[in-house]
């Protein structure tokens, strides 16, 4: 950490790139990731990823299948990645990595069983895959295997896979090679990821358990097929405090704070309320919204998800006038994201928060690999090391 000067503050300790602080002086607006940053998502969207292949496989094979079987670490190694913002396309991906290490006769049951699913949604072909299917796999077969998919899955994860048609690549030469590529074919036409909601596995299966059967019919207009009571967005918990917004809004003025973020504004509102108020609402960009807006289409949404420049370039200008942006986010995705503005317009800086990662200290190493100018275990640390660095550190 040669190129930083280290500062404690009450979450641990913080960094500060030498060479950057009188830029950072002049910071008059900041713009923020939300998941993980502001919201601890630990237990909704990381849950609601594992859950979602849980609920897709038990559906298919009949067999019970511990959650222990996805690890953690599958999830976190594909967002280090930085092409993985949706996290329906970690869900897609682990689930394509799951069914190439299913037995072969069971694939190719998937594949027969495929060429004759009548249902005309989503829903219904899951449930007549899941009838066809019946007594084709060992009923024990996760409780068997389980330790040896969990680590093929982090081998495979800990490829460098760049994004969710990388990882689709990668998978289809793989099982050329083994002579089961029609099979994955077919279970890629089956999840029918990205499309339209209503047709797409994974879409639904993810929204119900991450949303819960009641905003998950406000956001879709239909009922979900699953009847989860209680959506895992539930068991959000705020990062962020008002004391931290109100100490930014004082040293900043009023209207400077801004959102670039994935997630969508109901699950914004939903998690951080009343909090929402210290955002200028001009300057709040959810590409969740814009991507149910599109369709769910891959090739409409790409150009504007992150870790491309346009959610930074919009939040920005919805505050106006601002000279010297502080873009704070936790995740690889995120400093391209600067990096790519700052080819737009040179006026961003990074900030990447570290102390809710799976792994701290590789995280730390990773932000000061990409030069980040302030490094920070969590959001609430920011007032302090702004008022430092203003006071002449």
């Amino acid at each position: 950490m040669l190129k930083y000067k280290e500062l404690k503050v009450d979450g641990g300790r913080a960094y500060l790139k030498l060479g950057s602080l009188e830029n950072l002086k002049t910071v008059d607006a900041i713009i923020f990731d939300c998941d993980g940053v502001l919201i601890d998502t630990r237990r909704s969207y990381d849950a609601a990823i594992r859950k979602s292949i849980q609920h897709i496989f038990e559906s298919l094979t009949g067999c019970k299948m511990p959650l222990s079987v996805i690890p953690l670490d599958v999830i976190y190694n594909l967002r280090l990645s930085g092409g993985f913002n949706f996290d329906w396309d970690s869900t897609y991906v682990i689930a394509l990595m799951l069914f190439t290490n299913l037995p072969k006769d069971f694939q190719r049951a998937f594949s027969e069983a495929a060429q004759h699913l009548e249902g005309e949604n989503a829903a219904q072909r899951l449930l007549d895959a899941s009838s066809n299917l019946r007594g084709k796999l060992d009923k024990e077969y996760f409780r068997k295997e389980g330790r040896r998919i969990k680590e093929k899955l982090i081998q495979l994860t800990e490829r460098k896979i760049a994004d969710k048609k990388d990882a689709e690549d990668l998978l289809l030469h793989l099982c050329e090679l083994e002579g089961s590529l029609q099979h994955l074919k077919d279970f890629i036409r089956f999840l029918n990821y990205p499309s339209e909601a209503k047709q797409s596995v994974i879409s639904i299966v993810f929204d119900e358990y991450f949303y819960g059967a009641e905003v998950f019919k406000e956001l879709y207009g239909f009922e979900g097929a699953l009847r989860v009571r209680k959506g895992l967005i539930e068991e959000e918990e705020r990062i962020v405090t008002s004391e931290t917004l109100e100490a930014l809004t004082s040293i900043l003025g009023e209207g400077r704070l801004g959102l670039a973020t994935g997630r969508s504004s109901i699950a914004a509102k939903k998690t951080l309320r009343e909090l929402l108020h210290y955002f200028n609402s001009e300057a709040m960009v959810f590409l969740e919204d814009l991507k149910y807006k599109m369709g769910g289409r891959d090739d409409l949404i790409r150009p504007y998800v992150k870790p491309e420049p346009y959610s930074l370039l919009q939040a920005t200008a919805g505050i106006g006038g601002a000279k010297a942006v502080l873009y704070v986010g936790n995740s690889s995705e995120d400093f391209m994201l600067v990096n790519r503005a700052n080819n737009v317009r040179k006026m961003f800086s990074f900030a990447g928060c570290y102390a809710l990662q799976n792994n701290r200290g590789k995280m730390v190493d990773i932000f000061a690999e990409a030069e980040a100018e302030i490094i920070l275990p969590t959001v609430n640390d920011l007032p302090t090391v702004l008022k430092a660095i203003r006071e002449g550190g």
